[in-house]
């Protein structure tokens, strides 16, 4: 995680999109058994977001379809801070 913000820094302006973002970032304090490897990868990501205001010119976007079960430490402002829903389409 470190190496892609990392790189994103350094081809900015760039963006990073973590795709079903609820794979690998439930909300902490499961049963899961790598519950551990989890927990780390939520405090990374937090840590390389809150780190992102210096680097104005890197956007991160995520995408889910189960924003219910994303850890909520990183839907705080200056994280994931805004919610797009998008609709099945009309038929």
């Amino acid at each position: 995680m470190r190496g892609t913000f990392r790189k994103a820094r350094q081809a900015a302006p760039a963006v990073l999109f973590f795709d079903e973002i609820d794979s690998f970032t439930p909300t902490r304090g499961g049963r899961t058994s790598d519950s551990h490897a989890i927990e780390r990868v939520i405090s990374e990501i937090q840590l390389e977001m809150d780190g992102l205001e210096a680097f104005h010119n890197v956007l991160v976007i995520a995408a889910t379809n189960r924003p219910d079960i994303i850890d909520p430490a990183l839907l705080r402002p200056g994280r994931f801070d805004r919610m797009i829903e998008i609709g099945m389409p009309d038929q």
